[in-house]
This record gives C-alpha cells, structure tokens and sequence, in this order.
C-alpha cells in the first residue's frame, strides 16, 4: 500500500510532505523537520538543530547543538559536548571518560586504570598494583607486600613491608 501526500499548514505554515509504502518505508519533510524509516533497518529524524540516524543493529547517531553521540554497536560508542565532556567505550577492552572543564578523565582497561584530575593521579592494576598522588600526597600499594603513604605537608610517612611498620613524622 503507497501513498504520496502534500499539505500546507494552518494559515500558510510550513509546507510539506509524506510518502511511504506501507509497512515497510515511509519519508516526509515539513519545514527544517523531516524523517526517513526503512523499517527495520534504517530510521532518520531530523529537525533544526538535531538528527538521530539508526542503521539497526549495528550503527547509532545523535547530534544536537549540544552535543553528538555515535555508537556502531555493540563494540565502539562515542561522543562530547559543548561543556567539554567527552566519552568513548570500546567495549569491553577500553573505557575513557574526561571532562576538559572540570578538569578529569579516567580511562580504564581490563588490566588497569588511570584516573587525573588538575592536582592529583591515580592509577592501578587490580587487584595488586595502587599508586598515586597530587597536593604534597601520595600512596603505593603492591597488595599484600608493600603500603606506602606519604604527607610532604605534614611531613609524614607511613610504610608497611608485610608485617613491618614504619612510621615517621617530622616535626
């Protein structure tokens, strides 16, 4: 079942139009808005400032003045804003998230993970490796081995080597 239609809007709006074949396609356009489905496969929705294209199952994208997000599914998705947070997974092997104005990302693989921010770092290999610092303070831990935290500011340290504990602070 086809069909083509043209109107005009209430008080000479916005013109436009739809066609389709019924189920499977139907197109149409109204001013800056428009939309496209090839069911199931392909949807397409546009309007003035946005647009999400699905090409199922593997393709996925949304913009908007805003921000854009695109994903080609299941593996890899991606996307930022206009604040300045920004993604990308690529699962399962890789996962970073930032945020340029507030100053952090963290990124994490299956082996570790690094996470900054503008005074301070983390990183590790779980469940063994943890070391960091930022702000006269730091720590590593070789877990069950080795803990060592340190205080420049307050001139303090605090090492553990199995059941060894040593403890200095300076005054």
């Amino acid at each position: 079942w086809a069909y083509h239609r043209t109107f005009t809007g209430q008080d000479g709006g916005d013109a436009g139009w739809s066609a389709g074949a019924f189920p499977l396609a139907f197109f149409g356009e109204r001013g800056a808005s428009g939309h496209a489905v090839v069911f199931p496969l392909f949807w397409r929705f546009t309007a003035a400032d946005k647009a999400t294209t699905v090409l199922f199952p593997i393709f996925y994208r949304h913009r908007d003045k805003h921000e854009t997000s695109t994903g080609t599914l299941p593996l890899v998705f991606w996307g930022h804003n206009d604040r300045g947070a920004s993604y990308i997974v690529q699962f399962p092997f890789f996962w970073h998230f930032a945020d340029d104005r507030h100053g952090w990302s963290t990124t994490v693989t299956p082996l570790g993970y690094h996470h900054s921010t503008r005074d301070s770092w983390s990183a590790g290999l779980p469940p063994l490796v943890f070391v960091g610092g930022g702000a006269g303070k730091s720590h590593v831990a070789i877990v069950p081995l080795f803990w060592r935290f340190t205080d420049d500011a307050e001139h303090k340290s605090t090492t553990v080597v199995l059941n060894y504990l040593d403890r200095k602070s300076v005054v």
